[in-house]
């Protein structure tokens, strides 16, 4: 999207050799590039890159289609086409390329982030200049909480970016990371991201860990070992993260852990053949059990349901303690 009021741009082949990454002008977050990557091998570089005459060397500034550049390069594309900007103010020239952006896909956190970053590092601006001219373009709302978390989450190290990214946290939900330090922050991301908790688990997660290490005057990474410690290494991915996840919770309320015990003693107490499981309400809050019988035939749902009847109204009445 080329404004019209924009003068003196005109289109242009240049060799790759010629062209510079001007870092103030790039925010987008890696992305698979297998996409780009084969588009480019079978038709090239369809659309031109956008570039500003260097003020040193003859050379140009890339502002504009950093993965084309690299696709490009990989290919050893010699010649690309670009449109050439003369006599532009550099921050405009920054803003029509999150425009760009913006119309043609969905901007994650972490991009929004080093595009707000972007703004005031490198060209100066405050949060009422931006509020005005950058956050309308972004389609944010003129809030300064919003340009601080921003900013925070800019200055996140590389494994948070990530779990982010890949998750697609909500900007909300990215608080809490930035009350721990660094090293505790790129070490709990990195357990999220290798445990697959996925996006409802890993905020949780987050937030109780924080929690305790508020309360207990501990590191994260004591949190985590403690977890990691209670929790078996021979099951099932899916199996171990629904474990290490109930550790973190049962850690933050013993109580809860409490009654977890004392239910699965009385359960065992029962000595119920293996095709019946009773399952708690969650974090048994309510008033009634499940009872799941698994049998292969109608004999053994007989046998199996029998045996439940058979345990005994005062063992049985063990199971309903916590009402």
């Amino acid at each position: 999207m080329i404004p019209n009021v924009l003068k003196s741009v005109k289109l242009t082949e240049l060799k790759l050799e010629d062209i510079k990454e001007d870092a103030r002008y790039s925010f987008s977050y890696p992305a698979d590039p297998s996409v780009l990557f084969e588009s480019v091998k079978k038709r090239g570089v369809i659309s031109p890159v956008w570039v500003t005459p260097s003020s040193t060397d003859g050379a140009f500034n890339l502002i504009h289609g950093f993965r084309r550049i690299t696709a490009a390069r990989k290919f050893q594309i010699e010649t690309i086409m670009a449109l050439v900007f003369e006599d532009h103010d550099p921050f405009e020239l920054f803003l029509l390329g999150v425009e760009e952006n913006a119309v043609s896909r969905v901007l994650n956190q972490v991009e929004l982030s080093f595009i707000v970053s972007a703004a005031v590092e490198n060209f100066g601006k405050s949060f009422n200049e931006l509020a005005e001219v950058l956050f309308p373009i972004l389609g944010l709302s003129k809030s300064k909480n919003i340009y601080d978390r921003l900013l925070d989450l800019a200055r996140f190290g590389p494994a948070s970016h990530a779990l982010i990214a890949k998750l697609k946290m909500p900007l909300g939900a990215t608080v809490p990371l930035a009350g721990f330090g660094a090293d505790d922050r790129e070490l709990i991301c990195l357990w999220l991201t290798k445990n697959n908790f996925g996006l409802s688990k890993s905020v949780k997660l987050i937030e109780i860990v924080s929690e305790i290490c508020g309360i207990e005057k501990i590191s994260a990474n004591a949190v985590i070992n403690d977890a990691e410690a209670k929790t078996p290494v021979d099951i099932d991915p899916p199996q171990r993260a629904e474990k290490l996840f109930n550790n973190i919770m049962s850690r933050r309320n013993p109580t809860l852990a409490d009654m977890q015990a004392r239910f699965a003693s009385n359960v065992k107490d029962l000595k119920l053949p293996a095709g019946v499981t009773v399952i708690p309400p969650k974090n048994f809050e309510g008033k009634s059990l499940d009872f799941v019988i698994k049998a292969g035939d109608a004999r053994k749902a007989v046998d199996n349901a029998r045996a439940i009847s058979e345990a005994g109204k005062a063992k049985l009445s063990k199971l309903f303690d916590w009402i």
